[in-house]
């Protein structure tokens, strides 16, 4: 796989930043510790549509790269991280001040914040019924990702296993059978 550039751009160029553009180097890092989370070699492979997912899906699963599937239903909320030039703060509180605002129906975007959870409810069910024939592999990102793990524990499922760094993490979700 070629090298991916995690530099972002210039500040002056990204006023508004979408989450979509986040450049997670913390991948590297933790690529090592996939194959241990995922000793099942027979499952598939999700990925969002969105280029920062697919990157993802094509760096820790290079050698099963053909065996990606691309669904629209995985990709991130439409977020879209908002700082005021006047206020200094990291980018995480950035991020977390845009969520609030959005959950409260203060930032507009796309999708309302009940449409997206909606959204999460419908991609949980459909990793349920796709994981009754094999493992599942999700890479997708963010918001998504919170609200799809907690549609599969009302469902049964329990977090097994989760490892991260940064804003890049692994967790493995499997059935209780109780």
């Amino acid at each position: 796989m070629d090298a991916v550039n995690f530099q972002r751009p210039p500040k002056e160029s990204r006023p508004i930043i979408f989450t979509q553009d986040i450049f997670l180097n913390e991948i590297t890092s933790l690529s090592p510790q996939v194959d241990i989370v995922l000793s099942d070699d027979d499952f598939d492979i999700l990925t969002s549509s969105s280029p920062r997912a697919l990157r993802t899906a094509q760096f820790l699963f290079h050698k099963k790269s053909e065996q990606i599937i691309i669904s629209d239903d995985f990709v991130e909320f439409d977020l879209r991280v908002f700082p005021v030039p006047i206020l200094k703060a990291k980018f995480k509180t950035w991020m977390l001040i845009s969520r609030i605002m959005w959950a409260l129906g203060l930032l507009k975007t796309g999708k309302s914040f009940s449409q997206e959870r909606l959204r999460a409810k419908n991609g949980a069910d459909l990793l349920i019924k796709r994981s009754q024939r094999k493992s599942i592999a999700l890479v997708s990102h963010g918001l998504l990702n919170y609200f799809i793990e907690k549609n599969l524990k009302k469902s049964g499922y329990k977090r097994a296993e989760k490892i991260g760094l940064g804003c890049f993490s692994i967790t493995k979700l499997q059935f209780d059978k109780q």
